[in-house]
């Protein structure tokens, strides 16, 4: 619980922007490929995804949802 809460104290204060959420996911996407390399992948085209908020937090929920992936995937099976 104490995680959740500094994260709802940390949304709270950051500061929005607006920026191209596909990008954020390619560039993610092109780590986890290389962290990930046991776990085939596949890439959907996404051109431009406009969202409002913080980049960098986009980016973390990601990295959490793929971590989480990968610890309950089978291996070999791919990441979508």
């Amino acid at each position: 619980m104490s995680e959740a809460t500094r994260l709802e104290q940390g949304l709270a204060s950051v500061e929005r922007e607006r920026f191209d959420l596909a990008a954020v996911v390619a560039g993610c996407v092109d780590g986890y490929r290389l962290a990930y390399r046991a776990a085939p992948s596949s890439r959907a085209a996404v051109r431009s995804a406009v969202a409002s908020g913080s980049p960098d937090l986009a980016a973390q929920l990601l990295d959490k949802l793929v971590a989480n992936a990968a610890d309950f995937s089978r291996e070999g099976a791919p990441i979508r």
